[in-house]
């Protein structure tokens, strides 16, 4: 059963209307269309297209009615199995709600269903844009090497897509590479941005997008392109690229699709005064900049993108201008935004843990009831029997009766109190327990982040400061004349080495942020492959062989010659060594002893185990082993996700199971069971 097709096709009309800035024009073909659909098919169908247009429209409308809305219309629309496609689009509106809420998880998690709905129904257009979509949301969550790497494989085939589509595939996947040079910690003054690989890559992306956009006459993408051509060549240098394109950005025509993107005309003024700085203007170019920034600052969330490249600016010229404090001053900035964007997926991250718990309380509940309703429906019946053999025995009394039926009455309702009492009280247990669940969990996470990140945060500050109060050392001594070699060989030495402890401590900080991602099995981009386990399993213990012996730790294999798996490799590699790690650091802790790695086939499985004849894991301990941040040497080095990842990556990537037993004082056994077959 095909979708009204005369509603699908005033729907892309007016997305088509939308793109060319005629907001109200596309608001009128969809009144126009409520006065003609007749079913209640075409209704929700409307109402999801009216929600597209509202969103697409708006790039502030993120809330709880909005997600409301969302969320209802997808369950209306999952009552017609047979139009694949309508379900789509209500989920593709639920995963851009998601989106801005930055639950970013949650709305890769619709786009993938929506794209198996798509292909089911044969939709090739509608499929284009959700993966396009996808890519969208990994430039937004900040995932840029995976979004490279997605476009990379889209764009082996490029003829999928259509051209808005294939568009937005080339403008965000250069615009992540871009950022990724620009974030990237080995690029300084010393190397332009243009001499990256990947800048470059990112540049030949922009041009084929922009390229495409005048082909095909899309000018709202066109407009993309310019504006993001614009910033980049400007921040590299190119002076008459982003003045050629902030002149097509400055003509009356395009000021209505100016006005449907956040941030539009902020970024044409930022490069206006990149542009004055390059061309000699310096001294008012630089108060300007400052002066811009300050301005961005209150505007908040839709300025942000634009408020940090002015920050890069102003850390990249800050020497240059005589202002070496403001250059570190920008620095710290980007740092706190940074920090701000973690807490905000935390926050994220609490508010799936508070949605879970609610999940669990409803069920819970729905249980409770279900049983008290079965157990007063039993009581009721076995009521009705006793009444019955009585009514028999005493027909012929009518007083005995009533007086039967008075009882009956009176015990009905001292039940119902009973059972009202007890389902009150069980209700104020259960909020109780799930409130102290949810306290629990966020504590451990909000403890085990700021554990984590304060050491390297707090080392990075530390070093900036000591670099602020050596350059103002060094400016007394300038402006009193009576700089020194030594000091100045001193301050360059000192300079030095705090530049060396900012760089370890923001590499320690993105390192756990790397470990953070792979909480996901979505962040793995290996391609399942074949291979010899136990082959993997001896080309470890050998590559680690040196650090055992030192360690006087034995090894022992126990397995047939080869055991063939399709999976993921490298991911097992990874979860062997975090095991063989914890073993080693945890286990055994600086003592003699031995691991010994048992692999046999089991039921179609292939069973791996690791066992150690270390000290255990205590009981109390042993239900947490896999929570995130939790760790017997909390403090004592170790962030404590090494199980948490493992556990990821063995289940949801893999499809396998994981269990971790403590056999006391005979140590700790790992079991893995993964199908042969991914």
């Amino acid at each position: 059963m095909e979708p009204p097709g005369s509603v699908l096709r005033e729907l892309e009309r007016a997305r088509e209307t939308l793109y060319t800035g005629r907001l109200a024009d596309a608001r009128q073909i969809l009144d126009a269309l409520n006065d003609s659909v007749e079913s209640e098919e075409e209704r929700l169908l409307l109402r999801i297209g009216r929600l597209q247009l509202e969103l697409r429209a708006n790039p502030k409308m993120a809330d709880a009615a909005t997600l409301t809305e969302a969320m209802q219309a997808l369950d209306q629309a999952a009552a017609y199995p047979a139009q694949p496609q309508m379900e789509a689009l209500a989920l593709s509106n639920l995963s851009i709600v998601q989106l801005r809420l930055r639950l970013y998880h949650a709305s890769l998690s619709r786009l993938e269903r929506a794209h198996l709905l798509a292909e089911k129904a044969g939709d090739s257009t509608l499929s284009g844009r959700l993966l396009a979509n996808r890519c969208y949301v990994l430039l937004q969550a900040e995932m840029y090497a995976e979004l490279v790497a997605l476009a990379e494989q889209l764009l082996v085939a490029p003829e999928r897509f259509e051209p808005r589509s294939l568009h937005h595939v080339y403008n965000n996947a250069a615009v992540a590479c871009t950022s990724q040079v620009e974030l990237s910690s080995e690029w300084s003054e010393s190397q332009a941005l243009s001499a990256s690989p990947l800048w470059q890559k990112g540049m030949r992306w922009h041009a084929q997008a922009l390229a495409m956009a005048k082909r095909e006459n899309l000018a709202f993408e066109q407009l993309l392109s310019s504006i993001n051509v614009m910033l980049s060549a400007a921040l590299a240098g190119a002076t008459d690229m982003a003045r050629r394109h902030l002149a097509e950005l400055r003509k009356p025509e395009a000021a209505p699709l100016m006005a449907l993107l956040d941030g539009a005309e902020e970024g044409c003024q930022l490069v206006e005064l990149l542009l004055a700085w390059q061309e000699g203007r310096a001294a008012d170019a630089w108060a300007a900049l400052l002066k811009f920034e300050r301005e961005l600052n209150p505007q908040g969330e839709n300025m942000r993108m634009v408020r940090e490249h002015a920050l890069r600016a102003i850390a990249r010229l800050g020497l240059a201008a005589g202002q070496p404090e403001k250059a570190v001053w920008a620095s710290q900035q980007l740092l706190v935004h940074q920090r701000q964007h973690m807490q905000a997926l935390s926050a994220s991250l609490g508010q799936t843990i508070d949605d879970a718990l609610r999940l669990q309380k409803v069920l819970v509940d729905n249980e409770g009831l279900s049983r008290q309703g079965n157990e007063l429906e039993r009581s009721l019946a076995q009521r009705n029997t006793e009444l019955n053999l009585a009514l028999s025995r005493v027909q012929a009394e009518a007083t005995i009766r009533r007086a039967a039926e008075a009882a009956l009455q009176q015990a009905n309702e001292e039940l119902e109190l009973r059972v009202q009492q007890r389902t009150q009280d069980l209700e104020q247990a259960l909020r109780q327990l799930l409130q102290q669940e949810k306290q629990l969990a966020l504590g451990r996470v909000v403890v085990g982040m700021a554990h984590e990140l304060n050491t390297p945060l707090g080392n990075a500050r530390m070093g900036a400061s000591v670099i602020r109060e050596r350059s103002e050392e060094l400016l007394q001594a300038l402006e009193r004349g009576r700089l020194q070699k030594q000091v100045l060989s001193d301050t360059a030495r000192t300079l030095n080495e705090c530049a060396a402890l900012m760089d370890r401590s923001l590499d320690s900080a993105g390192s756990l942020v790397q470990r953070l991602k792979a909480l996901s099995s979505g962040s793995v981009a290996e391609p399942p492959s074949r291979f010899d386990v136990v082959g993997l399993v001896r080309s470890m213990l050998n590559a680690r062989s040196a650090a055992l012996a030192a360690r006087s730790v034995d090894t022992r294999i126990e397995a047939p010659e080869q055991l063939l798996l399709d999976g993921y490799p490298h991911a097992l590699q990874d979860v062997l060594g975090e095991l063989i790690d914890n073993a080693l650091h945890h286990g055994l802790d600086g003592q003699r002893g031995r691991i010994q790695f048992s692999i046999d086939l089991e039921n179609s499985l292939c069973s791996l185990r690791l066992q150690d004849t270390g000290r255990g894991i205590p009981a109390e301990d042993l239900p947490h082993v896999f929570d995130p941040f939790f760790s017997g040497q909390l403090g004592r080095g170790g962030a404590g996700l090494g199980l948490s990842v493992a556990r990821t990556l063995v289940e949801e990537l893999m499809r396998g199971r994981i269990e971790v037993r403590s056999l006391g004082r005979g140590g700790t056994c790992v079991e893995l069971r993964l199908p042969l077959r991914s």
